[in-house]
């Protein structure tokens, strides 16, 4: 009979436990909640990267929506004024693929594909943000680019007036202008510094030049 006045205090923090197990549950499920509406938001997915998988997945979401993915340029254009005043347009055209170098270059490298026209002149150059290319003034170097499904046309290729070795000039650049505004698509195949040669794809679809 001595302890029966303790009765009551342990039914209370029985009770006390049960509360408390219930509205930590409920914390945890608003948190939850709260968690997958952030990352259904617009905002959130319009942040995440869009890796070489995930456009490939948007642009077919689109072609499921009607819409037109090869009316989308390929090209990112620009025209600005040096400080001289002169105007340099440019349009460039970005591969498909990333290529894979050894060291030093290892990690992924991106070639972009460029029409420019500076002064009333117009050049065309490809370059890679890590590699060395293989071209030079004196044994007439080569490349080849295919237009489509059509075979493979030989152009001479130049080395950068001061030598650098990331980007290399077209010769001929007018004719690789105009198979390149019928082309949906072409292939440059060029070589490269202790990697041989590499084959390198572009949308060139719907060039505006």
């Amino acid at each position: 009979m001595e302890n029966q006045p303790l009765q009551p205090e342990r039914r209370f923090k029985w009770w006390y436990l049960v509360l408390a197990a219930v509205l930590l549950n409920l914390i945890i499920l608003l948190v939850h909640q709260l968690t997958r509406e952030e990352y259904k938001s617009p905002a959130r997915r319009s942040a995440k990267p869009d890796t070489a998988t995930g456009a490939k997945h948007r642009l077919e979401a689109e072609r499921l929506n009607g819409v037109d993915v090869n009316a989308v340029s390929n090209w990112d254009y620009s025209n600005d004024e040096d400080k001289m005043g002169t105007r340099i347009k440019t349009a460039t055209s970005t591969a498909k693929e990333v290529l894979e170098f050894d060291f030093p270059y290892q990690g992924g490298s991106i070639a972009y594909f460029t029409i420019r026209r500076k002064g009333g002149q117009t050049d065309m150059y490809l370059r890679v943000s890590k590699g060395q290319f293989i071209a030079n003034t004196y044994d007439e170097s080569t490349c080849r680019i295919r237009f489509d499904q059509g075979k493979p046309v030989t152009f001479g290729i130049l080395p950068a007036a001061d030598y650098s070795s990331d980007i290399i000039f077209f010769e001929s650049e007018q004719a690789i202008l105009k198979r390149i505004r019928k082309a949906k698509k072409i292939v440059v195949e060029v070589e490269f510094y202790k990697e041989g040669k590499r084959q390198i794809e572009f949308d060139v679809n719907g060039l505006k030049w």
